[in-house]
């Protein structure tokens, strides 16, 4: 799995505009393009952070080439609440945990974890 992690500035005075679009408008987006297994949207007041979770380098790939994405990326621009710098940077995950809280947390924000199954540790099968 890779980790395609995108930064942004943000104007703080319009930072509750970027949540409502990267909650309904990314979201989407995100739902909807072959290989991505999550995303997750993380703000400061003046940062934006978008972790997207993707099956592999392809899928990211085809995410530039995406009519959908394109799209998404002129209306987010658009709106004027980005600000400079803007960086992408890709990592492998190569392990980790998520303690019983933090999976609770996602599960409460109805967050799509991907295909495979996620069971908290002792959970039953």
């Amino acid at each position: 799995m890779i980790i395609r992690l995108w930064v942004t500035g943000l104007f703080p005075s319009r930072a509750e505009n970027y949540d409502k679009f990267a909650n309904s408008r990314s979201l989407h987006m995100f739902r909807t393009l072959d290989g991505c297994e999550g995303v997750l949207f993380i703000r400061s007041e003046t940062q934006g952070y978008v972790f997207s979770f993707w099956r592999d380098v392809d899928a990211i790939e085809a995410l530039s080439k995406s009519d959908l994405y394109q799209q998404t990326v002129k209306e987010i621009v658009a709106a004027g609440f980005l600000s400079e710098p803007q960086t992408v940077e890709l990592v492998n995950v190569t392990g980790g945990f998520l303690a019983h809280n933090a999976m609770q947390f996602l599960r409460s924000l109805s967050i799509d974890l991907g295909a495979q199954e996620i069971r908290l540790v002792g959970e039953p099968r």
